[in-house]
């Protein structure tokens, strides 16, 4: 069953860049802790763009409900600072800015 939902959830993501995507994974996902960390773990594991593209459903998520990304702002710490792929740190940051933590390259704040 969670294949099926990460494969699902990954065809989604493959499509395009548009906020229009990134808002059908949102509404997918709503308040589901698993649902959530599918998006978060190809945020980490998958290359560009699917890495951007799950890093912005991150944020998007987040900004509804900052109870899903509790659990992951440590990784985020990671994230943040080894972290090349365009558009996935800038994200994760926004992340961080809503939970009142500020991150500067490698020092936190």
């Amino acid at each position: 069953m969670q294949e099926n939902i990460e494969n699902h959830f990954l065809e989604i993501l493959k499509t395009d860049s548009s906020r229009a995507i990134a808002d059908i994974l949102v509404d997918k996902i709503r308040n589901n802790h698993k649902y959530f960390q599918i998006i978060f773990n190809f945020c980490i594991s998958k290359p560009y763009p699917i890495s951007m593209r799950a890093a912005r459903v991150i944020q998007l998520c987040s900004e509804k409900n900052t109870k899903l990304i509790e659990p992951f702002l440590n990784n985020l710490i990671s994230i943040i600072i080894e972290t090349n792929v365009e558009g996935v740190n800038p994200h994760c940051r926004k992340n961080y800015q809503k939970q009142e933590i500020f991150v500067n390259n490698s020092s936190i704040y």
